[in-house]
């Protein structure tokens, strides 16, 4: 996303719009294209990762009262962002970390290994829920409604992790820009990927 960042305005700080999606929009496909559409697909994949890894994982959840198993695993209750996913530092991956097994559907013929069952997505998932956006700066975040969402809010601390998460790595693409492109023309670049029209980074 920083490579293709600097596509977007030249070393004078002109804008470059043949970059820049206008009548005809993005197509996501994993192949080069206009740098903004460049930007947004590598910024949204890594976003994405980012997230289903706070709703996938055992990182900030709990398991249900009673013994643990595949069908309820151990949790690590962990609160806020994962430092080891953070680019800036080099933190030790956590002991104890699992995610749920998906390689497709039924999960049960695809998540079994000789001798037992694997923790599978159904049994770990914390994908849907409530999430009131009517204030961006402080999205309201409410009951999970899956499974393992609804046990002691770990839906509203795997939304709220990812939220973190998400600005903070946003920040560092910033910072990324600025850093190799300078402050001006960082400033101009990020400009453009903020807005729809060019025009207003002039």
């Amino acid at each position: 996303a920083v490579t293709a960042a600097g596509r977007l305005v030249d070393a004078a700080g002109v804008i470059d719009e043949a970059q820049v999606p206008s009548r005809v929009p993005c197509l996501f496909n994993g192949r080069p294209g206009r740098a903004k559409c460049d930007v947004l697909e590598a910024l949204g994949l890594a976003l994405h990762a980012s997230q289903d890894f706070y709703s996938h994982s055992n990182w900030v959840d709990v398991a249900a009262p009673g013994d643990t198993g595949p069908l309820n695993p151990p949790g690590l209750g962990q609160r806020g962002r994962a430092p080891w996913l953070d680019p800036r530092q080099a933190a030790p991956f956590p002991d104890g970390l699992i995610t749920g097994c998906y390689d497709g559907f039924p999960e049960a013929r695809y998540c079994t290994f000789p001798g037992g069952v694997r923790v599978r997505h159904a049994a770990l998932n914390k994908d849907d829920g409530v999430i009131d956006i009517t204030d961006l700066s402080a999205p309201h975040v409410g009951a999970g409604t899956t499974p393992r969402g609804r046990i002691n809010d770990n839906f509203r601390y795997a939304a709220e992790a990812a939220i973190d998460d998400t600005r903070d790595k946003w920040s560092w693409f910033e910072d990324q820009v600025r850093a190799r492109y300078g402050v001006a023309r960082g400033r101009r670049i990020l400009c453009v990927i903020l807005n729809d029209d060019p025009a207003v980074c002039r």
